[in-house]
């Protein structure tokens, strides 16, 4: 018998208030109407960044998203080339690219949807609970560790490398307020799934069971 334990996340680190979002975005010059769209990783290829810039760049071709600005926090082998595509792009103006935060919790904060855009499996994808925690609402592909982490209604699954799916999840997301914070309410009661507390209790008991037999 298998007896899977998932990784855990301690959830009141990310409990975020409207004192830190408010800090965080009138120090980035972010007004609040503007709908922060936030992605965060290594700089690799097989992370989709380059899908997500894209998506993110056909969303605002489409007319859609006009209110919005694309953050991306992180640093790898990729970062050259994801810079060269936001300053190649034409809505170059709304793409900011950060360096590795070793604290991410006040873009959290200040985000209003997470974007995991991964092209290939991700082993769990910690940053994807850090944002469900965060009550972020989020878009991830289904591949790897998203498939075990959201459950119905906490956030949106698409197609990996696929352009067209995740703007227009993006889009549909983006319109609708009401839809934003109810996601993101259920995605933060997903993530207490994943507490320390509980995720400790399941391992007491396995070690329990294996003691007794």
């Amino acid at each position: 018998k298998v007896t899977v334990i998932h990784n855990p996340i301690d959830t009141s680190m990310y409990s975020c208030d409207s004192v830190v979002r408010r800090e965080t975005r009138s120090s980035l010059f972010v007004s609040d109407d503007i709908k922060i769209v936030l992605a965060a990783g290594r700089f690799v290829e097989w992370k989709g960044f380059d899908v997500l810039i894209k998506s993110y760049e056909n969303l605002l071709g489409g007319g859609h998203g006009a209110n919005s600005m694309l953050w991306i926090v992180g640093d790898g082998e990729e970062k050259n080339i994801l810079k060269k595509m936001v300053s190649d792009s034409p809505f170059k103006e709304k793409i900011k690219i950060f360096p590795f935060a070793s604290d991410i919790k006040p873009y959290m904060c200040a985000a209003d949807l997470f974007v995991l855009p991964s092209k290939e499996p991700e082993p769990f994808g910690i940053v994807l609970l850090e944002a469900m925690a965060s009550s972020l609402p989020v878009i991830a592909t289904k591949v790897g560790g998203p498939l075990d982490i959201l459950s119905e209604g906490s956030g949106w699954l698409v197609a990996p490398n696929d352009v067209n799916s995740l703007s227009s999840c993006m889009a549909a997301a983006l319109s609708n307020s009401l839809s934003l914070a109810e996601t993101g309410r259920k995605a933060r009661k997903r993530a207490e799934y994943f507490s320390l507390g509980r995720i400790a209790a399941e391992t007491i008991c396995v070690y329990q069971k294996m003691i007794q037999r």
